[in-house]
C-alpha cells in the first residue's frame, strides 16, 4: 500500500492548468521519458548536473523542455524547484537521484507538486536482511536471498525508504531475458545511473538477467505517472536476489 491514498491526484489537477511535469534525471536514464512527454505536448521541467547535457535534450524543443542544471544533493535544488513552482505550477513529477533516499526526495519534491510525484528506487533498497514490516524481522537474510519473486513486494521496503512525503515508489528490479551466451553483454542493458552496459548473469537453467533500459524504464515510470491511483509498483523482480545483474 502507498503512502498517499489521502491524496486526490485529479483533484488536485484540476486546479494547475495545462500539464508540466517535473523530471529529475532527465538526461540519463528518464531521457526518454522526457522524450515522450514533450511528444504528447507536455511542458517539461528538465533537471540534470550537467548544463551542456540539457542543452542538447532542449534544443529545437524550447517552450517544451526547460533545462534546469542542478545537483540534486545540494539544497540549490530546492531553492530552484521552489522558484521553478512558483512561476509554473508543476502537476507531476518522475524523478531519479539514487545519491538521495527516495522517502526524503519524495518530501523535498511532494510541497511543490500538485499531482503524483513517482519516485524511481533503486534495487539495493531491496536487499535482503532491508526487508519491511510483511517480510518480518525473523526472515533470515540467506533464505530471503532466495525466495521467489512473488515472495517480494514494495510493501517490503525498509522504512527508511519510506520515511519522508507520499509518493508512488518504482523498484527497479532486473528482466530475464532467457538464455545469454557467457561472458557477452546484452545491447541496451544499462544499469540504471550507469553509462556502461551490465553484463548478463547466466541462470540455473540456462537463462540470463540484465538491467532495465532508459526506454523501458522511463515506459514504467510514465505508466506509474498516469495511472489514476498511488500505488507502488515493481519493474521486473528482485528476487532470488542471486540472479541480480553484476
Amino acid at each position: 500500500m502507498s503512502m498517499s491514498e489521502q491524496r486526490d491526484p485529479q483533484r488536485d489537477l484540476a486546479a494547475t492548468g495545462p500539464a508540466r511535469v517535473l523530471v529529475v534525471g532527465a538526461t540519463r536514464i528518464l531521457r526518454p521519458a522526457v522524450d515522450a512527454l514533450s511528444d504528447r505536448a507536455t511542458r517539461v521541467t528538465a533537471v540534470a548536473r550537467s548544463a551542456a547535457d540539457l542543452r542538447a535534450l532542449a534544443r529545437g524543443r524550447e517552450g517544451r523542455i526547460t533545462p534546469l542544471a542542478v545537483d540534486v544533493t545540494t539544497g540549490g535544488f530546492d531553492r530552484a524547484l521552489a522558484d521553478t513552482a512558483g512561476h509554473a505550477p508543476l502537476t507531476g513529477a518522475v524523478v531519479y537521484a539514487p545519491a538521495v533516499p527516495p522517502g526524503e526526495l519524495a518530501a523535498r519534491v511532494g510541497p511543490y507538486v500538485a499531482g503524483p510525484v513517482v519516485v524511481l528506487v533503486t534495487s539495493e533498497w531491496a536487499a535482503p536482511g532491508r526487508g519491511g514490516a510483511r517480510l518480518g524481522a525473523g526472515v533470515a537474510e540467506q533464505g530471503a536471498a532466495h525466495v521467489g519473486s512473488a515472495c517480494w513486494s514494495p510493501d517490503d521496503l525498509p522504512v527508511e525508504a519510506r520515511s519522508g512525503a507520499p509518493g508512488r515508489l518504482l523498484v527497479l528490479g532486473w528482466r530475464d531475458d532467457g538464455p545469454a551466451r557467457s561472458g557477452s553483454a546484452r545491447p541496451g542493458s544499462a544499469r540504471p545511473g550507469s553509462a556502461g552496459l551490465g553484463p548478463a548473469r547466466p541462470g540455473s537453467a540456462g537463462g540470463g538477467t540484465r538491467w532495465h533500459t532508459p526506454q523501458e524504464i522511463s515506459a514504467a515510470a510514465l505508466a506509474s505517472l498516469d495511472a489514476d491511483d498511488d500505488r507502488d509498483a515493481l519493474l521486473g523482480a528482485v528476487r532470488p536476489w542471486s540472479m541480480r545483474p553484476a
